[in-house]
C-alpha cells in the first residue's frame, strides 16, 4: 500500500499547471501524502494546494534559507525545516514512492534525520 508521494519539481511556471492541480486531486483522493520541496511558489506551490484543497497532507521539506527569503508554503500540513540543500535532499529520499518527472517508481532505503520546524 502507498503511504505517501514524493515529488521532484520546480519553482517555476514552465509546464502548464493543470498537470499539478490534477495530481494534487488525485493524491488527496487517494488518500497518499504528498511530500516534496516546501515551496509556496510555480508548480511546488500549485501541487501542494492542490491536496491541500482535496483534504490531503502535506509534508513540506525546506532549507531555513529559503525560508527566510518568504518562499515556504504556510499552510502545509507538516513543514521540516533543514540547513540547507544537502539536508533536503536526504530527507526527501525515502523508501516511498517518488514521482520524478513523468515517472512512477518505487525506490527502497531509509529515511535520514530531520529537524521538525514546529520545535
Amino acid at each position: 500500500m502507498i503511504a505517501a508521494v514524493t515529488v521532484f519539481c520546480g519553482s517555476s511556471n514552465a509546464v502548464e499547471q493543470k498537470y499539478f492541480t490534477a495530481a494534487g486531486e488525485k493524491l488527496a483522493r487517494r488518500g497518499w501524502r504528498l511530500v516534496y520541496g516546501g515551496g509556496s511558489v510555480g508548480l511546488m506551490g500549485v501541487l501542494s494546494r492542490a491536496v491541500l484543497a482535496g483534504g490531503g497532507h502535506v509534508t513540506g521539506v525546506i532549507p531555513k534559507a529559503l525560508l527566510d527569503l518568504g518562499v515556504g508554503e504556510g499552510g502545509v500540513s507538516e513543514l521540516i525545516v533543514t540547513d540547507g540543500l544537502r539536508d533536503r535532499k536526504a530527507i526527501t529520499h525515502t523508501p516511498e514512492v517518488r514521482l520524478d518527472r513523468n515517472t512512477l517508481r518505487r525506490h527502497d532505503g531509509t529515511q535520514q534525520g530531520a529537524q521538525n520546524g514546529s520545535d
